[in-house]
C-alpha cells in the first residue's frame, strides 16, 4: 500500500518521511518476527528429530526444520544465523541417512545378502564423504562402515578359499 502511495507523492510532501519511516518499521518487524518464528520452529523440530528413535521420523523432523529455515532464507538469504543453522541441520540429515544405510547394511549382512550389504555400506560412505560433517558421530559411522566392509571382504575370501 505504501509503495503504491509513493508513486503519487511529490518530493516535498510531508507524507514522504512518515511513509519511509513506516516502511522501515514494517521491514524491521517482519525480519524480527520471521527470524523468531524460524528459530523457535526449527529448534522444536530439531529437538523432535533428536528424540525420535525411528530413522524415518528423525529424518522427517530434521527435514522439516530445514524447510522452515529455507522459508526464512527466501526472505533473508544472507542472514548468518539461518545459513549456519541450515548447514548444521544438513549435517544431521546426512548423519541420519548414513546411519540408516549402515543399519540396513548390517541387517542385510546378517541375512546373508552380501551384495546388498556392500552397496548399502558404500551408500553410507558416499553420504559421509560428500559433506563436511565432523565430530564423533562421523568417526563412529566410518568405523562401523569400515568394519562392515572388512567383514564382507573376509567373507569373500572365505568363499574363494572354498
Amino acid at each position: 500500500l505504501i509503495d503504491r502511495e509513493f508513486d503519487g507523492i511529490g518530493k516535498g510532501s510531508p507524507r514522504l518521511p512518515v511513509f519511509r519511516s513506516s516502511r522501515n518499521s514494517v521491514v524491521e518487524f517482519h525480519k524480527y518476527h520471521l527470524l523468531q518464528w524460524a528459530s523457535i520452529r526449527s529448534r522444536a523440530l530439531a529437538l523432535e528429530a533428536n528424540n525420535q528413535h525411528n530413522p524415518g521420523e528423525r529424518l522427517s523432523a530434521a527435514q522439516g526444520a530445514i524447510d522452515v529455515l529455507e522459508s526464512a532464507l527466501a526472505f533473508y538469504p544472507s542472514e548468518p544465523a539461518l545459513v549456519e543453522s541450515r548447514e548444521l541441520l544438513e549435517e544431521v540429515v546426512i548423519g541420519i541417512k548414513a546411519a540408516g544405510r549402515i543399519e540396513q547394511a548390517e541387517r542385510a549382512e546378517s541375512e546373508g545378502d552380501i551384495t546388498a550389504a556392500r552397496h548399502l555400506y558404500r551408500d553410507a560412505l558416499f553420504f559421509l564423504s560428500g559433506h563436511n560433517m565432523g565430530g564423533p558421530e562421523r568417526e563412529e559411522a566410518l568405523q562401523r562402515i569400515n568394519s562392515g566392509l572388512e567383514r564382507l571382504a573376509r567373507i569373500d575370501e572365505n568363499i574363494l578359499d572354498l
